[in-house]
C-alpha cells in the first residue's frame, strides 16, 4: 500500500516552468583515437574517485568481430589520452555504468533480451555479483539505458528509454525497488542519468538536452546541448568528474557526455561540459583507507585500523563522521564502536568477510573496503614430508608386508609388533 501511494503522488506532480541552464563545452576527445582506446561504440561513462579515472562501457563493440577482443569496459584518463585497463564484463550489451562510492561496487545496465536490468560488479569487472531484472518490478521496462548512484546513501537510479516508457526506476542500496516516475513529458528518448548536486540529470540525444530533476521527479532545470562541436551523433551516457585540466582546482566539476557515434563504427567521442547551477563549494571528498586485508583464526576478533583525511570543508560543520559496516559474508559481524576509525570486529563463524569504512564530511561521502578471511582454529591441516629409510616397508591389501619398497612411509617394526610409531 505504501509503494502504491508513493507512485500515485509522483504521477500527480505538476512540472514547474523550466529554468534555462547553460552548458559550456570546454573540451572533447575521440574514444577510438586511432585505437588508443579500443572502444567503437561507447554508451556509458562513470567516474571512479579511488583511481581518478573514467570507466566507459561499450554496448556494440561485440558486433564488430574484426576489432572485438572480448573487452567492453575501458578505464581511461580524464583527458582520454591514456587507456589504463580494459575489462571483459561477460555482459554482452553493457549500456550504462556507475561507480557507487557508498558501497564500492560498479553497477551496469543491460537492455539485451537476455537480461533487462542491471548488475552489480566488484573492481574486477568480470562477473556479476547480483542481477536485477527491472521488468519484475515495473512491467515493460525493457529499455534500461543508463544508471546513476547517490554516493551518500547508495540509492540507484535506472533510466528506461523510449521503448520502456521513458521513466526512472529507483532502488535502494540493497537492490530493493522503491518507486518510479516518468520523464516522458520532457524527454523523447532518455539515454543517460547521473546523480549530482543532490539531484538527477537525465540526457536525451533525440532532444539534444539534459533535464535536471529532484530525486522525486520534479523538474528543475533544462540544458541545451545543440551547440556542442563537432555535432554529436548519438549521445548516450554522462558522468560528473573533476575537469581534465591538471592545473584546475580538483573541486571544479564537469559533465562528461559520451557520444556513441555511428553504430558499429569507431567514431565515438566524449564531450567535457560545465553545467551552470551545479558547481562545488571547493569541498573535496574525504580520503579513506580501510587498512590491509587480514587472515584470522576463529573465534579471535580483528583489529581494524583505518585512516581518514579531509580538507576541513565545508565550514561549518568541519566534522567528519565515520562508520564501519559489513558488505558481505555470513551475517552478524559485531563492531566494538562502528563510528570509530580504529575499532574491533568480531565474527559469528568462519568465512570470508568484506567490511567497509565510510567517511562523510556533511557534503561528500567516500569509503573503502577491506577483506577478512576467518578460519576455524580447530581444523588444522599438516603437510609433513616423510623421509625414506632402509627399514621402510609397504603393506599390501592382502596384509603382506614388502620390506624392500623404496617409497613406503611405515616402519616394519611397527607393523610386525603393532605398536605405536614415533
Amino acid at each position: 500500500m505504501f509503494r502504491k501511494k508513493v507512485r500515485l503522488f509522483l504521477e500527480c506532480l505538476e512540472d514547474r516552468r523550466l529554468l534555462a541552464g547553460t552548458a559550456t563545452q570546454i573540451d572533447t576527445f575521440e574514444m577510438w583515437n586511432g585505437g588508443v582506446i579500443p572502444s567503437s561504440d561507447a554508451s556509458g561513462v562513470t567516474y571512479h574517485p579511488p583511481s581518478g579515472h573514467l570507466f566507459a562501457s561499450d554496448s556494440e563493440i561485440n558486433e564488430i568481430p574484426e576489432i572485438f577482443t572480448g573487452d567492453n569496459l575501458f578505464e581511461i584518463s580524464l583527458s582520454g589520452n591514456t587507456l589504463h585497463q580494459a575489462y571483459t564484463s561477460n555482459n554482452d550489451e553493457p549500456t550504462g555504468i556507475t561507480y557507487n562510492s557508498f558501497d564500492g561496487f560498479f553497477y551496469i545496465t543491460n537492455d539485451s533480451s537476455a537480461m533487462r536490468g542491471f548488475a552489480r560488479y566488484d573492481s574486477n569487472l568480470n562477473n556479476p555479483l547480483a542481477i536485477v531484472n527491472t521488468t519484475h518490478d515495473v512491467p515493460n521496462t525493457v529499455d534500461p539505458e543508463g544508471i546513476g548512484s547517490n554516493p551518500n546513501d547508495g540509492t540507484l537510479y535506472v533510466i528506461d528509454g523510449q521503448a520502456g516508457g521513458a521513466q526512472v526506476l529507483v532502488y535502494d542500496a540493497n537492490l530493493s525497488f522503491q518507486y518510479n516516475f516518468s520523464v516522458a513529458s520532457q524527454l523523447t528518448d532518455p539515454e543517460g542519468i547521473v546523480h549530482g548536486c543532490n539531484d538527477l540529470f537525465v540526457l536525451s540525444d533525440a532532444d539534444e538536452r539534459i533535464v535536471r530533476y529532484t530525486t522525486s521527479g520534479v523538474v528543475i532545470e533544462d540544458y541545451d546541448l545543440s551547440g556542442l562541436s563537432p555535432d554529436p551523433k548519438n549521445m548516450k551516457g554522462m558522468a560528473f568528474a573533476p575537469t581534465s585540466n591538471p592545473l584546475d582546482d580538483p573541486s571544479n566539476i564537469a559533465a562528461y557526455i559520451v557520444d556513441l557515434g555511428v553504430d558499429n563504427f569507431p567514431d565515438g567521442r566524449v564531450y567535457e561540459v560545465v553545467l551552470s547551477g551545479c558547481q562545488t563549494s571547493g569541498n573535496q571528498t574525504p580520503q579513506v583507507d580501510a587498512g590491509a586485508d587480514q587472515n584470522i583464526l576463529f573465534p579471535a576478533g580483528a583489529l581494524l585500523n583505518g585512516t581518514v583525511s579531509d580538507d576541513g570543508m565545508p565550514d561549518p560543520p568541519v566534522v567528519v563522521t565515520t562508520n564501519w559496516s559489513q558488505v558481505s559474508g555470513p551475517p552478524g559481524v559485531v563492531f566494538g564502536d562502528p563510528s570509530a576509525i580504529d575499532t574491533t570486529a568480531n565474527f559469528p563463524t568462519q568465512g570470508n568477510y568484506v567490511l567497509r569504512l565510510t567517511a562523510d564530511d556533511g557534503l561528500a561521502m567516500a569509503g573503502d573496503n577491506m577483506s577478512i578471511n576467518v578460519t576455524d582454529e580447530s581444523v588444522v591441516t599438516l603437510d609433513v614430508r616423510v623421509a625414506t629409510g632402509p627399514d621402510d616397508a609397504e603393506q599390501r591389501a592382502t596384509g603382506s608386508v614388502n620390506l624392500t619398497s623404496s617409497d613406503l612411509e611405515m616402519d616394519a617394526v611397527c607393523l610386525e609388533h603393532r605398536t605405536s610409531c614415533s
